[in-house]
């Protein structure tokens, strides 16, 4: 989807929750978000979120970290 033909707020506050989650599960391994690649993160995302790569790669990390904290948890689930 192009964003640009997207004209409902509530929508452009989604697509700014699917659209990094999607990015970090693939680059994660822990999901395929639907796509069989991961993406590079687009310098126009890293900027409105206000991230570099290398806070972005920290955000990756802590995220992989309480996966691998709760993976005995929902082993169980």
């Amino acid at each position: 989807m192009n964003r640009t033909s997207v004209e409902c707020v509530e929508l452009h506050h989604l697509i700014d929750t699917v659209y990094p989650a999607n990015l970090l599960v693939k680059n994660l391994q822990i999901g395929n978000s639907d796509h069989n690649f991961a993406k590079a993160p687009s310098s126009g995302f890293l900027e409105a979120y206000g991230l570099d790569e290398e806070r972005l790669e920290e955000i990756e990390w802590d995220i992989l970290r309480k996966f691998d904290e709760s993976s005995s948890f929902l082993a169980t689930l």
